[in-house]
């Protein structure tokens, strides 16, 4: 472990101050990362172990979600809306209406 030790100072000091930014920056860079991949790593391996058991407990058919068809004649009558049929009428007559110029003279 000495040997070790003593070798990679003695390689350190004849490195450029360059180089040895860029280790620095490389070794600070996967120490910020080891983390996260970590975690990320047990994730989705915990996902991927859950995805079996999780396939053996749900039923081979999916359930589809009950659907009920109510031809139109069939609904309740609504409020406030003629029904259909009832034959609607148009009002054709012309109806007086008032506007006012905003910015305008009153009374006009």
């Amino acid at each position: 472990m000495v040997v070790l030790g003593v070798g990679a100072y003695v390689m350190l000091q004849r490195l450029s101050d360059e180089v040895l930014t860029v280790i620095a920056t490389i070794a600070c860079a996967g120490a910020i990362a080891a983390p996260g991949l970590l975690v990320a790593v047990t994730v989705l391996l915990r996902r991927a172990a859950g995805n079996g058991r999780e396939e053996r407990a749900q039923p081979a058919q999916p359930m589809m979600t009950p659907m009920m068809v109510v031809p139109p004649q069939m609904l309740p009558p609504a409020q406030g809306y003629p029904q259909p049929g009832a034959g609607a009428v148009w009002n054709d007559a012309p109806v007086q209406r008032t506007f006012t110029v905003v910015g305008g003279p009153r009374g006009e």
